[in-house]
C-alpha cells in the first residue's frame, strides 16, 4: 500500500511539474502579446491624432476648391 501511495505521489509531482512548465511558457507568450498590443495601441493613437488634425482642413479645402454648388448637384 505504501509503494502504491509513493507512485501516486511521484506521478502527481511529475504532472504538477509539467503543468508549471506549461504555465511558465504561456506566461512568456502572454507577456510578448501584451508588449505588441501596447505598441499597436500607440500606433493607433498616432493615426487617430493625425486624422483629427488633417481631416477638418481637408474638408474645408475641398469645399473651397469644388464649391458648394458642385457638391449640391452631386448630392
Amino acid at each position: 500500500m505504501a509503494q502504491k501511495d509513493a507512485r501516486v505521489n511521484i506521478e502527481l509531482a511529475l504532472n504538477s511539474a509539467a503543468i508549471a512548465k506549461a504555465s511558465k511558457e504561456d506566461s512568456a507568450i502572454m507577456r510578448q502579446i501584451a508588449i505588441e498590443t501596447k505598441r499597436d495601441s500607440s500606433a493607433m493613437k498616432t493615426i487617430a491624432l493625425l486624422g483629427m488634425l488633417f481631416l477638418p482642413g481637408t474638408f474645408v479645402a475641398v469645399r473651397k476648391y469644388f464649391g458648394s454648388s458642385m457638391l449640391n448637384d452631386v448630392l
